[in-house]
């Protein structure tokens, strides 16, 4: 007999403890609001990292079930959006703990972004700017590679020649000034693109700017808006040595270089080819203008005679 009630007695107390480790309580914003899903943790003090007990609140309502005896602990709430909440419980006595928590909103303060979008072109009266960064990729070799990815503009590959929305251009200005006249292409085809900031397609082109928009010319031309530097130099050098396949072993050869410098004033470009092997180093294309034999038997382009057969 007096083992059973020392029995009782075991489990009455054993059970006065456990129904002792709980805490419950609500979780709601400082205006009365329902936190749902509010996480609720255990620690053993207010800097540790370590979790000893972990629930969530429910629809606003929590309780945590403490299965390890403690002396005291922090129980802290935390939701996204709104800043930590903790309270301290010194001593852990045999009985439960109703907490609950009012949790303010967090306000986050963003870094600063700047968000800088590109320019790719802007019209300019009758002057179209292309910005060259916006159209590199890496590949170009020289700034014809760059002229060809702009919108409205071809260029022949086999010339150099330059078209702007079908005419083909006059002629390719270094910061307005006319170093190439027709013979640009020896310049587009040895400039380096990292020195070009904007390409200008500038439609009723005259080289004369009194006289732009007056006179109803409707050329086209391209300038180049070289970076602001001090001196900068670009340029290339294509030697090709080889063989003639001939009873006299010649030696055959074909070299060519360019050399374009710009200072803060000063514009130069210089040019120097020579070969031996029938090679045309000049961008004019001689075939590509010649007439037709039906063209030129046409009367209206022979020459007015002044003199006639009979004076003979």
């Amino acid at each position: 007999m007096l083992y059973r009630i020392k029995y009782i007695v075991f489990l009455l107390c054993f059970s006065t403890v456990l129904s002792a480790q709980s805490i419950s309580g609500k979780v709601e914003s400082i205006t009365g609001e329902i936190i749902p899903q509010a996480q609720i943790i255990l620690k053993d003090s207010a800097d540790a990292l370590q979790i000893k007990e972990f629930t969530l609140a429910m629809d606003g309502i929590y309780q945590l079930e403490i299965k390890k005896k403690y002396t005291s602990v922090w129980i802290e709430a935390s939701c996204l959006g709104y800043k930590k909440s903790t309270h301290l419980i010194e001593v852990l006595l045999a009985q439960d703990y109703i907490i609950h928590f009012a949790l303010e909103p967090a306000i986050m303060q963003l870094d600063e972004i700047i968000v800088a979008d590109t320019r790719r072109f802007e019209q300019r009266g009758d002057t179209l700017s292309f910005n060259v960064d916006a159209y590199r990729d890496g590949s170009e070799r020289n700034i014809e590679d760059l002229i060809k990815k702009l919108p409205g503009i071809e260029v022949n590959e086999n010339t150099g020649t330059i078209k702007y929305k079908g005419k083909v251009i006059e002629t390719v200005n270094l910061d307005g000034d006319n170093l190439f006249d027709a013979n640009y292409a020896v310049g587009t085809r040895n400039i380096d693109v990292n020195m070009v900031e904007e390409v200008e397609a500038i439609e009723n082109y005259n080289e004369n700017p009194l006289l732009h928009g007056l006179d109803g010319n409707e050329d086209v031309a391209l300038n180049l808006v070289l970076k602001k530097t001090k001196t900068k130099y670009s340029g290339n050098i294509q030697p090709s040595l080889g063989l003639f396949l001939t009873k006299e072993t010649n030696l055959a050869i074909d070299f060519s270089s360019t050399l374009l410098g710009v200072a803060h004033r000063y514009k130069s470009f210089a040019t120097l080819s020579y070969n031996n092997v029938g090679s045309n180093q000049t961008p004019y294309n001689y075939t590509e203008y010649s007439e037709e034999i039906d063209v030129l038997q046409n009367p209206l382009m022979f020459a007015k005679k002044y003199i006639s057969d009979s004076f003979f």
